[in-house]
């Protein structure tokens, strides 16, 4: 069974392949940032996968319109809110 967040993941996953070359607005709390999808991946939390509490999840890069810095997204750090053209896209109006 999915977690919530993983759920809003898989949402904005799909989202950004349809939109890929759109900036998007990334909300936590008072703080946004715009930023432009990157690329996306699997990873893990780094334990062994016969280790109890093992896990993969899927990560998305994002780059940052100021200044070109990569940065990694999650279902650990997912924003409250991402932003299309006015759209949001994952999180509450």
């Amino acid at each position: 069974m999915l977690k919530p967040q993983e759920g809003e993941l898989k949402k904005l996953l799909i989202y950004l392949h349809k939109s890929p070359n759109t900036v998007y607005s990334l909300v936590n709390g008072k703080e946004s940032v715009l930023a432009y999808y990157d690329t996306d991946f699997e990873s893990d939390n780094g334990l062994d996968e016969s280790d109890e509490g093992y896990e993969e999840f899927h990560c998305i890069v994002f780059r940052k319109v100021n200044d070109g810095t990569l940065f990694e997204v999650n279902y650990h750090n997912l924003p409250e809110k991402v932003m299309c053209k006015g759209v949001t896209v994952i999180g509450k109006e």
